[in-house]
C-alpha cells in the first residue's frame, strides 16, 4: 500500500482513506519509511476490526495506539470466569470442566487466569487443555468431564462445525465463545457482541472519514456481551435450562 497525493493511499488501483482488517492480524512495517506498510496475518491474536489510515508504520497493533491506528478489540480478559459461571447455572451438577485453550495466542493466559479463579470460587475442577491443531480438539473430547468451555480464538472460529459436532456425538454440555457455534447447533454462546464491534468499526470509520484523528481515537474495549441458547440441543442433552437463565438470554434457538 503505498499514499497518494492529499493524504490517501492506494492499494493496487483503488484510492482509499481508511483500511480495515479483521480478526487477528498483526502489522509488520516492510520498510523504515512512514509512506508504505505491509500487512501480514498472522491469526495469532484476537484483536479484529482495526481500522487503518494511510501512512502507517510499525510493528504491533497496541504499540500503534496513539499514532494513525485505532480500532475494536475482541479482549475481554474476564470471559473465562464468565463462561464459566454460565455452565454452571446450565449444569449444576458439574464438577471438572475442561477449558479449551489456543496455547499459541498471546492472549489466551487472560483467558485461563480468569477460568481458574472462577473454578476456584465456585468450587470447579478445571483442567486446561492446549488445541491448535484439529488432532488436538478431538483429543480433547477424550478427557473425561462433565462439562467444557471453548475459548475465544480464530483457530476454533474456523472449526465450529468439528466443535459443535464432537460435542454432540460425546454428549458434552459445552459453552462456546459466539454466537455462530450456537447457531450451528452447539448448546450455548457467552461472549463479545460482533454486530456491536461491527457497528463501532462504522462508527470509527464515519469519525475518520469526516476528519478526526485516529491519534485522539483509543482502541475501543468490548461493552455489549451476548448470551445465546439453543433449547434443541438442551433437549439432546436432557438439560432443562433455568427460567432465569432464559429470561436474560439475548436469543434462544427453538
Amino acid at each position: 500500500m503505498g499514499t497518494g497525493t492529499g493524504g490517501w493511499a492506494t492499494t493496487g488501483r483503488l484510492w482509499v482513506r481508511v483500511v480495515g482488517i479483521a480478526l487477528g492480524t498483526t502489522m509488520i512495517s516492510d520498510t523504515q519509511s512512514p509512506s508504505y506498510v505491509g500487512l501480514k496475518p498472522t491469526w495469532k491474536g484476537n484483536l479484529c476490526l482495526l481500522l487503518l489510515v494511510a501512512m502507517i508504520a510499525g510493528v504491533s497493533i497496541f504499540a500503534l495506539i496513539g499514532g494513525n491506528v485505532t480500532g475494536v478489540s475482541l479482549i475481554s480478559s474476564a470471559l473465562g470466569g464468565k463462561q464459566l459461571g454460565v455452565l454452571r447455572m446450565l449444569v449444576p451438577a458439574a464438577r471438572s470442566i475442561v477449558y479449551l485453550v489456543n496455547a499459541t495466542n498471546p492472549n489466551s493466559e487472560h483467558n485461563v487466569r480468569s477460568a481458574q479463579q472462577a473454578a476456584l470460587a465456585l468450587g470447579l475442577q478445571i483442567h486446561i487443555l492446549n488445541a491448535s491443531t484439529e488432532s488436538e480438539i478431538d483429543a480433547a473430547f477424550q478427557v473425561h468431564a462433565d462439562a467444557l468451555a471453548i475459548a475465544p480464538d480464530s483457530f476454533f472460529i474456523g472449526r465450529s462445525n468439528q466443535l459443535v459436532a464432537l460435542a454432540a456425538g460425546h454428549s458434552v454440555p459445552t459453552i462456546y465463545p459466539f454466537r455462530d457455534f450456537t447457531a450451528a447447533g452447539g448448546l450455548v454462546s457467552y461472549g463479545v457482541s460482533l454486530p456491536d464491534l461491527y457497528r463501532q468499526v462504522g462508527v470509527y470509520t464515519g469519525k475518520i472519514l469526516r476528519g478526526a484523528g485516529s491519534a485522539n481515537m483509543s482502541v475501543l474495549q468490548p461493552t455489549k456481551f451476548e448470551l445465546v441458547i439453543n433449547l434443541k440441543t438442551a433437549q439432546a442433552l436432557n438439560l432443562v435450562i433455568p427460567p432465569a437463565m432464559l429470561a436474560i438470554a439475548d436469543e434462544v434457538i427453538e
